[in-house]
This record gives C-alpha cells, structure tokens and sequence, in this order.
C-alpha cells in the first residue's frame, strides 16, 4: 500500500507541475483578458450608459407626449441611425469581398 501511494504521489505532483506549467504559459493570452473586462465594462457603462439612458428619457417623453416636433425629431434620428448602419453593413460586406472602391470613396486625403 505504502508503494501505491508513494507513486500517486509522485504522479499528482507531476500533473500538477503540467498544469502550472500550462497556467503559466497561457496566463498572459487567458489571464489578461479576465482581469480587463471587468474594467472595459465600468469604463463603457461610465462613459456610454449615461448618454443611453438621456436618449431613452427623451424618447419616452417624445412618445408620451406625443407633439409632433419631438415625434419628427425621433423619426429623423431613428431614420438617420438606420442609414448609417446600411451604409456601415455594406461597407462591410464590400471590402470583405474585396471591393476597393468602398475604400477609397470614404478614405479622407
């Protein structure tokens, strides 16, 4: 019994020296990543949620108080941001199929 166990032994300590040899290898490609997301998220959130939320506050007010002006306001920046995401999606699509043109038409000198 004392055998069995002194080679269990030696065999764990072998697997867990692999493992930390892996851990150390692959911390900087995984390690990394886990311990600056949580910061890429209060960064966006701080920076991004608070004009989110002003924009959905006054798209509330637009459509409950339903004046025309404001509607108007909210169809023309819902129908602009569309726009914009047509003309993104396809520009996309363009230089993925290794259409050029699309480069150079939006490219500033």
């Amino acid at each position: 019994m004392g055998e069995i166990l002194r080679n269990l032994s030696w065999r764990a300590t072998r697997v867990w020296r692999r493992n930390m040899d892996v851990f150390l290898v692959t911390l900087p490609i995984e390690g990394l990543p886990a311990i600056l997301e949580p910061i890429l998220y209060l960064l966006g959130f701080g920076l991004g949620l608070g004009t989110l939320i002003g924009e959905e506050l006054y798209a509330a007010g637009a459509y409950l108080s339903r004046e025309p002006i404001l509607l108007g306001s909210m169809r023309g920046q819902d129908i602009a941001k569309a726009l914009l995401m047509i003309v993104g999606l396809s520009g996309v699509i363009a230089v993925s199929l290794g259409m050029s043109w699309f480069v150079n038409l939006v490219r500033t000198q």
